[in-house]
């Protein structure tokens, strides 16, 4: 149950909710819209947050209220660098956003999930750096992101 319950946690904070909130908007491209919503927030990210807890995140942050700062300081600067990105992205059939270009409820939501998973990746990687299934798992995740298949491409 350790590990399950953060992956059924997950699926119904991430991609469940995301696909519930873009099938009753009215953005044309629904949720999952790419290979990273299908896969890496369908498979990698719950089980990252799944061998995370196993490996004792919780007991870990509650324990050091240093490491948690340090994670929340990453989370705001990660976080600042990822709504510029979003908010400027030239998407015409975005699931989020709306006509104007600007978040709707579903960009909104997901822009939260987005600072909160961030958070958890980088306290587990502040404890867990020498866990071979984190970084499996992140790397995994980071594989499906547009980002990352660009800068692969041009290596």
């Amino acid at each position: 149950m350790e590990i399950i319950l953060p992956i059924i946690i997950t699926w119904l904070i991430s991609p469940i909710a995301l696909f519930i909130i873009t099938h009753l908007s009215k953005s044309k491209q629904k949720f999952p819209a790419s290979i990273t919503g299908a896969i890496g927030d369908t498979v990698f990210l719950p089980i990252f947050n799944a061998v995370s807890v196993y490996y004792g995140i919780i007991e870990n942050i509650n324990n050091n209220l240093l490491i948690l700062f340090c994670g929340l300081l990453g989370m705001v600067v990660f976080s600042g660098i990822y709504l510029v990105y979003r908010k400027n992205r030239k998407d015409r059939d975005d699931w989020m956003k709306n006509k104007k270009g600007d978040f709707n409820f579903a960009g909104w939501y997901h822009f939260i999930y987005v600072i909160l998973q961030s958070l958890f990746i980088f306290i587990s990687l502040v404890y867990f750096y020498d866990k071979t299934l984190i970084w499996i798992s992140l790397a995994g995740y980071l594989l499906t992101t547009p980002s990352v298949r660009y800068l692969i491409k041009k290596i």
